[in-house]
């Protein structure tokens, strides 16, 4: 039987361009076929997604330093880590930051610090500031920081907790028995911020070497909700 002239070139033309196009799919790069606006990174998507996540979860806004300061961009894995972190918190972190802030450089001077060198976040008005080095740390120092920070927004929250603290731990403005750590000891913020860190990190450690912070963590602190 002899094919039409017209139906034999038709057959070569579809199949010839299902060739051509099948080549095309393989040889194109798969990032090439997302749609993202124009200039923006792939990893830049994912930041904005990951930012609009935290707060749309926890009603915390993620903010970057000021224009010019080029290093302090959250990557995605930091804030990744920082979602899961929050999202891992007992409950009784009734109150966290407004907004973090990531910075490369701080004015922040206060009477209570003894070096810029210390600085590695804080909170005023609610906004948590992280100096961007700080997440240069290892995992478990940076989860340390954070709910260090955190524990901060308790304090300003609970005036309570504030007044219950400072009447079992600084009755004459100095720590009796002292802080877990030295820094706590340099005020009463401090040692509040890093009992609950220590206890968040491992109860085991705080109740063996301070039994009487360990306890009113858990009489005064824990059942907040």
């Amino acid at each position: 039987m002899r094919m039409d002239r017209r139906l034999f070139f038709s057959v070569i033309f579809l199949l010839m361009s299902l060739f051509i196009l099948h080549a095309k799919v393989e040889s194109t790069p798969f990032e090439d076929t997302v749609v993202i606006p124009a200039g923006i990174p792939l990893h830049q998507n994912a930041v904005e997604k990951t930012e609009k996540d935290i707060e749309r979860a926890f009603g915390i806004k993620i903010s970057e330093g000021l224009a010019g300061e080029d290093a302090s961009r959250w990557a995605p894995d930091d804030l990744a880590f920082l979602y899961g972190l929050i999202d891992s918190l007992p409950p009784y972190f009734t109150r966290m930051p407004d907004s973090i802030k990531l910075s490369k450089e701080t004015d922040y001077s206060s009477q209570m610090m003894t070096s810029v060198t210390m600085f590695v976040g804080f909170v005023t008005n609610m906004d948590l500031t992280v100096k961007t080095d700080t997440l240069q740390r290892n995992k478990e120092t940076l989860r340390y920081i954070y709910i260090h920070e955190f524990a901060h927004c308790l304090w300003f929250d609970h005036k309570n907790i504030q007044s219950l603290w400072e009447r079992a731990f600084w009755p004459g403005g100095k720590a009796e028995p002292p802080s877990i750590t030295d820094y706590g000891n340099s005020n009463i913020m401090e040692d509040f911020a890093e009992s609950i860190a220590v206890y968040v990190a491992s109860p085991t450690e705080l109740l063996k070497k301070n039994h009487e912070r360990y306890d009113f963590i858990e009489r005064h602190v824990v059942s907040l909700r």
